[in-house]
């Protein structure tokens, strides 16, 4: 219930850690590729990878090394960005998965 409630409030930053519903496709990574896109948490719709990353004032030096963490062939999650709205939490929720960047803080 603590959690839900730092969540709900947005007092977790998307930099180092995010939490989401556990999908049911596999997961990997990979770098970023030309045109990739995905909605945001709380976007009205999908946004270039490279837009939302300059937007958000990730130095140049880091993008190239952020991992694109991804639900089977969709974006799931890039540090420093917030999750997918797919893997939006609904309430207290079994099967959430939190997932945790150790890089350069980015936020």
């Amino acid at each position: 219930a603590t959690l839900w409630a730092s969540l709900s409030k947005g007092d977790i930053s998307p930099g180092r850690e995010v939490y989401v519903i556990a999908p049911s496709e596999s997961l990997s990574w990979r770098g970023r590729m030309d045109g990739d896109r995905y909605q945001p948490l709380g976007a009205p719709g999908s946004a270039k990878l490279s837009d939302l990353l300059i937007n958000r004032k990730i130095p140049a030096e880091f993008r190239e090394a952020l991992p694109v963490v991804l639900a089977g062939s969709a974006i799931l999650w890039v540090p420093g960005l917030p999750p997918a709205e797919s893997a939006r939490l609904s309430g207290l929720t079994k099967g959430a998965l939190r997932l945790t960047w150790l890089g350069p803080c980015l936020g």
